[in-house]
């Protein structure tokens, strides 16, 4: 069959890595959660942004675990302050009367704030290569 195209035989060499997509693509997402659970990642981003600078812990090989929970623990901790400082009694009481809450929150936050480091260690990673 005869191209008029040459047709290379080896994919070009591609562009630098560019995240601009998938940080769109991040916010969107973010956009749809409830109001709660948008706090806690804010607050998990924050934790992330202190952490994220050269040698950090957060891009040891293996990061510790027990340092990780920690890390979780306090962004909890700062949660609850500022939720205490926001909310009446009467919603806090209304808060006691919901079984399980506090360890479902801390369930949550730790999925949230685990995946936030492998997102940000993955991106470093594919910077890096770059």
């Amino acid at each position: 069959m005869y191209r008029e195209q040459i047709m290379p035989y080896h994919l070009p060499e591609t562009a630098p890595y560019d995240s601009s997509w998938e940080d769109r693509e991040w916010q969107m997402l973010k956009s749809w959660y409830s109001g709660e659970m948008l706090q806690m990642q804010e607050a998990v981003e924050r934790a992330c942004d202190e952490l994220d600078y050269e040698g950090s812990w957060m891009y040891d090989e293996y990061p510790d675990r027990d340092r990780m929970e920690r890390e979780q623990r306090n962004i909890q901790e700062r949660l609850e302050q500022r939720q205490w400082d926001m909310e009446t009694t009467e919603d806090m009481e209304a808060a006691d009367r919901r079984p399980g809450r506090p360890k479902k929150i801390g369930d949550l936050l730790r999925v949230l704030w685990f995946n936030e480091v492998h997102r940000r260690r993955c991106r470093r990673r594919k910077c890096r290569d770059w």
